[in-house]
């Protein structure tokens, strides 16, 4: 895979691909910082109540005595 960033300096961009990419399907996406930066900064912020329902009680029973155990092994000598 190969990523760059270019500055257009006109409508008109011309671009080289590898020689291991010639006769596959080759995927270009064009989009401006502006288009992608808000949606990524609205995801990054997340309240804990966001995130409920998303376990059942099973697992997180699970998850709080892996939790439980691994504590106890915090103050074992080795």
């Amino acid at each position: 895979m190969i990523q760059t960033i270019v500055i257009p300096k006109n409508t008109t961009l011309s671009i080289t691909i590898p020689k291991s990419y010639v006769g596959k399907k080759v995927h270009a996406l064009f989009y401006t910082e502006e288009e992608i930066m808000p949606n990524m900064e609205a995801n990054l912020v997340q309240k804990p109540s966001d995130f409920f329902g998303t376990l059942s009680t099973e697992e997180g029973e699970k998850m709080h005595l892996h939790a439980i155990e691994t504590r106890k092994e915090w103050n074992r000598d080795i």
